[in-house]
């Protein structure tokens, strides 16, 4: 995919509808134009001053460019100002700070805002409000409590009083205010994944729409507005749902009459459909889905480069091209800068930052993005980017010190305190889009007994592949042990018990478990068990008894046969015997860069030592006589002789005395000859 910088963006600025120069605000605002050349409100034939509602509705009409509807609400702000009238103020100042959540369009101004409303909000008795004010009220305030990053606690009993006073619009002028209702509303439930609110909440704007969408440009465009983001809901709530929104999104686009109008909408389509695509891995979508972003782009709206550079470096990320994600990383954070949006939302987009970079597994950088998350917003928001450095951390520690049964005080206690953090605040997704991160914390975390429940309720929730080194803490459909004896723990299939199962679906398993991480070949396989068969009649026994060996588990797909092979799945099952292959290749690596560096630290090969004898319990499968099982014992036990003499010899060589009496001492329980 061809790369674009942020600069190629500015010469795709979408026209508004609006043939007036939407743009010469800039001249105004610096003083260079006088405030007259604003679109003046309409009024009526009686010069009376309009209310609020008149004059949102009017403000509407320009709805496809945000910097004049921002324009015209200022106006209208200083005029109700000029007439002492605080509830106008308040109800235009929530309506604006709600417009910014629902557009996303730009952020400029968003603290003036908010304090007009404080101020307006502050003089305002409940008596002084009727229906429509007492509803900007409550959407003034959860528009606040978003932009200036509140806690859940605080949003929560906001977010109850604004759904109590949300209804089906009985006019056209009451359907702007409740779709920018509904608008502050739907973040509240995606966070507190409060799924049957937000269905109610859709069924109400469904209704409004359905009767006053087309009633002027700013119903339309906030109820198309109102589907992409029903749609962001479900991408998270319930991804099946998505193609069914998605068709109602393009119906809805297809009748829309401004092609203005469409282009934000648009945009945020293309980035739901991209969401979705990174989700899937679908890499040809996420391309298309990126192309698609980038021609809605509009150059006045600085959130939307935001938005497209973070997919772009995702997806760049997610290709191993780490020089065109931090190129798009680069772009997002002037695009940041640019849009001057909330900490709470900039904090958002840092931490995605940061989670693009634990993908690359650039440890160091990802805790920078996460503290910078969190030094820029409030206390009450900080707890998750707080757990986030200390886990980052964590991982930082591992990466400089590969993990062999042990980890330092330092790395547990940086682990303890952000998986405390996490679990606090019911983060179970954490570092979800890092899923190598993320596994390999969870792995840590199960051997080292740290915050375990938390930890296997998180991955039952978000299912995470396993790293290669997990050992038979995590939580696998199956874990077996054949070194010293087999063991088996698994769920069986109803009606199933293991003792009582034909020998041979067992020993077909044990075999399998005995070759290690590649599995055997399918002819081995009929040579050690059906050896007095031919070749027909040898395949039809091994297959029979695959399938009866696959019946004896309630999990699927443990037991695999592919290209002449049969395996265990390792996404599923963890054997012992992968576990010490893996185990030995990591002591043969130490071995080589010791030899190399001449740098040997006695207490790492200590733990590499010690980690290998708790995998290596005895003789593969001891007791089972079959002559292929005492094969793989044979060659076992030659590997572990072979890496276990080197080791010894180096620390002769070094006079590590304990290192070599440990090593000698536990070769000797397990019948090791060094």
């Amino acid at each position: 995919m061809r790369e674009v910088s942020v600069g190629e963006v500015t010469s795709k600025s979408q026209k508004p509808d609006n043939p007036a120069k939407p743009y010469d605000r800039i001249r105004r605002l610096t003083g260079t134009m006088p405030a007259s050349n604003v679109t003046p409100l309409r009024r009526s034939s009686t010069k009376q001053r309009v209310t609020w509602q008149y004059a949102l509705h009017d403000v509407a009409g320009a709805a496809a460019d945000a910097a004049i509807v921002f324009d015209r609400l200022t106006l209208a702000f200083t005029e109700a100002q000029a007439h002492h009238d605080v509830v106008s103020q308040m109800a235009l100042s929530a309506h604006a700070m709600a417009f910014m959540v629902a557009d996303w369009s730009r952020f400029s101004g968003w603290v003036a805002w908010v304090e007009r409303f404080e101020r307006a909000d502050r003089e305002i008795l409940a008596a002084d409000l009727d229906e429509d004010s007492s509803l900007a009220r409550a959407t003034g305030a959860m528009a606040r409590a978003l932009l200036v990053g509140e806690s859940l606690k605080t949003m929560t009993p906001l977010g109850e009083q604004l759904q109590a006073k949300i209804k089906t619009a009985t006019a056209a002028h009451q359907a702007t205010h409740m779709a920018l209702a509904s608008a502050v509303l739907l973040p509240l439930f995606q966070m507190t994944r409060a799924i049957s609110d937000a269905q109610l909440l859709h069924a109400q704007m469904t209704e409004t729409w359905s009767r006053w969408r087309s009633a002027n440009p700013a119903t339309e465009l906030l109820s198309l507005l109102g589907i992409v983001s029903w749609a962001q809901h479900w991408h998270f709530a319930n991804p099946a749902r998505l193609p069914e929104i998605f068709a109602q999104l393009d119906a809805a686009l297809a009748d829309a009459p401004s092609e203005t109008l469409k282009c934000g909408v648009t945009f945020r389509h293309a980035r739901v459909l991209t969401d979705n695509a990174l989700h899937r891995k679908d890499d040809e979508s996420v391309q298309r889905g990126l192309h698609a972003m980038l021609a809605a782009l509009h150059a006045d709206r600085p959130m939307e480069r935001v938005i497209y550079n973070a997919q772009a470096a995702i997806f760049a990320s997610s290709r191993n091209d780490p020089d065109a994600a931090m190129r798009h990383i680069d772009h997002m954070n002037r695009a940041l800068l640019a849009a001057d949006c909330p900490p709470s939302i900039s904090a958002i987009y840092r931490a995605r930052e940061g989670a693009i970079y634990l993908g690359m597994e650039r440890y160091a950088l990802a805790v920078q993005a996460f503290e910078t998350a969190t030094s820029s917003i409030p206390d009450s928001q900080s707890a998750v980017p707080i757990g986030y450095v200390s886990l980052t951390r964590a991982l930082e520690s591992l990466q400089q010190s590969d993990y062999c049964g042990s980890i330092s005080p330092q790395c547990a206690s940086d682990l303890r305190e952000g998986l405390a953090a996490v679990r606090k605040t019911s983060t179970h997704g954490f570092f979800f889009s890092a899923p190598k991160a993320r596994g390999a914390l969870c792995a840590i975390a199960l051997c080292e007994n740290i915050e375990p429940e938390f930890v296997r309720e998180a991955l039952k929730l978000v299912p995470t592949k396993p790293p290669t080194w997990a050992d038979d803490h995590w939580s696998w459909a199956m874990s077996l042990r054949s070194f010293g004896g087999f063991r088996m723990q698994t769920k069986l299939a109803e009606g199933q018990r293991a003792d009582k199962a034909s020998s041979r679906p067992l020993l077909l398993l044990k075999l399998i478990v005995a070759h290690g991480e590649r599995g055997v070949p399918v002819s081995t396989a009929m040579d050690a068990l059906w050896s007095e068969q031919d070749g027909d009649q040898a395949e039809h026994a091994l297959t029979v008894t695959l399938q009866r060996l696959r019946k004896l588990f309630v999990e699927e797909d443990l037991v695999l046969r592919n290209d002449g092979w049969l395996t265990l799945n390792a996404e599923k099952a963890w054997t012992d015997v992968r576990a010490l292959e893996t185990h030995l290749e990591a002591m043969t690596s130490a071995v080589i860069e010791s030899t190399v560096s001449y740098i040997a630290d006695e207490a790492q090969r200590l733990q590499l030592v010690r980690r290998l004898f708790d995998l290596y319990r005895g003789d593969c499968l001891q007791g089972i006589d079959e002559s292929w099982a005492k094969d793989r014992a044979a060659h076992y036990r030659l590997r572990v002789a072979n890496t276990l003499r080197q080791y010894a010899n180096q620390a002769h060589r070094m006079q590590q005395a304990l290192l070599l009496e440990t090593l000698t001492s536990l070769a000797a329980e397990r019948g090791v000859q060094v």
